[in-house]
C-alpha cells in the first residue's frame, strides 16, 4: 500500500524535475525508465505497449477525428509497432511528422471552414452525424462532409439554445453560422497553427500518453501545468485520506491522517511521514 501511493504522488510532483531542459526524446526515455525502475508492477516497454501508446498518442491529437485523414494514418501507421525502438534509439522524426501533417491539416481546415460561410445548407434534408470510432478514420473527402455536418448540427443547437420561438429559417441559420463558424476556428488553434509550435505539443501528447499507457494513476506535467496543479495540491486532501503539505526542506510531509479512510485502514501511513521523490 504505501509503496504504491508513494509512486503515485512522488510521479505527479515531479516528473519535471527529472528532465530539465531536454528533447523530448531524451525526456520520454527518462520517464519510462523511472516508471519501470520504480513502479511496484511494470509493464513491458514492447510491440504490445508500442501499440496502445500510438493510438491513444493519436485520438490525443485528434479525438473528433475531423483533422488526419486516412491517407495520412497509411503513412502514420509504420510507427505503430516501433515507437519503443524509435524512442529507445533517441529518433524523434515521427513527431515533427505529425507536427507537419497537424500544421497543414490546421491550415486547410481553417480555409474549409471559410469555404462553409458562402454554402448553401440544405435545411429541409435530414442526416445524421456518425462520429468515427477509435480505430476508425476518415478520407479527405469524408472529412469535408464531416464538417458540413457538423456546423449544420452546431448552428441548429445554438439557434435551439437562443430560446426563440421562431421557425427557424434559413435567414435565421446564416445569421448564426458564422458565430459557430468562429466557435470551431477557435477551437481548431488552441494548440497552435505553426509547425514548430505544433510540435512542441505533439511532444508533450506524446509524455503525458506514455505516462497514461504505462499507469493510468501516473501522470505527466509540463512545466508550465506544474504551478497549477501544486497550488491545487498545497494543503490538498486526496482520495487516499491524507492531508500533505510541504515543509521549509521542500519535502512533501502527511500532515494529517482522516480516520476511516484507505491510509487510516492500512496502519502504514502516519502523520509527519515524508512521501519519498
Amino acid at each position: 500500500m504505501r509503496i504504491k501511493l508513494i509512486f503515485i504522488l512522488s510521479h505527479l510532483w515531479s516528473f519535471h524535475t527529472l528532465f530539465g531542459q531536454t528533447s523530448v526524446c531524451e525526456e520520454a526515455n527518462s520517464l519510462l525508465k523511472t516508471i519501470s525502475a520504480f513502479h511496484y508492477q511494470p509493464k513491458a516497454v514492447d510491440d504490445t505497449f508500442s501499440y496502445q501508446v500510438f493510438d491513444q498518442f493519436i485520438s490525443s491529437l485528434d479525438p473528433d477525428r475531423l483533422l488526419v485523414s486516412a491517407e495520412e494514418m497509411a503513412e502514420l501507421s509504420k510507427y505503430r509497432l516501433i515507437l519503443d525502438d524509435e524512442l529507445d534509439k533517441g529518433s524523434c522524426e515521427f513527431i515533427e511528422i505529425i507536427a507537419v501533417i497537424l500544421a497543414e491539416r490546421t491550415q486547410y481546415t481553417d480555409s474549409l471552414l471559410e469555404s462553409f460561410r458562402q454554402f448553401d445548407f440544405d435545411l429541409e434534408r435530414e442526416e445524421s452525424l456518425d462520429l468515427a470510432g477509435p480505430d476508425d478514420f476518415l478520407t479527405k473527402d469524408q472529412i469535408v462532409e464531416g464538417w458540413r455536418k457538423r456546423l449544420k448540427m452546431n448552428t441548429y443547437f445554438s439557434l435551439l439554445e437562443a430560446e426563440e420561438e421562431a421557425p427557424i429559417t434559413k435567414e435565421r441559420f446564416l445569421t448564426h453560422l458564422p458565430e459557430v463558424i468562429a466557435s470551431e476556428k477557435c477551437e481548431l488553434y488552441k494548440n497552435g497553427k505553426e509547425k514548430e509550435i505544433l510540435s512542441g505539443f505533439v511532444g508533450q501528447q506524446l509524455l503525458y500518453t506514455l505516462a497514461q499507457t504505462f499507469d493510468p494513476h501516473t501522470n505527466y506535467f509540463a512545466e508550465q501545468d506544474l504551478g497549477v496543479f501544486e497550488a491545487e495540491l498545497d494543503m490538498g486532501s486526496l482520495s487516499f485520506g491524507i492531508t500533505i503539505n510541504q515543509n521549509q526542506l521542500g519535502e512533501i510531509v502527511v500532515e494529517d491522517v482522516q480516520p476511516g479512510g484507505p491510509a487510516w485502514d492500512s496502519h502504514q501511513v502516519n502523520e509527519g511521514d515524508i512521501i519519498l521523490k
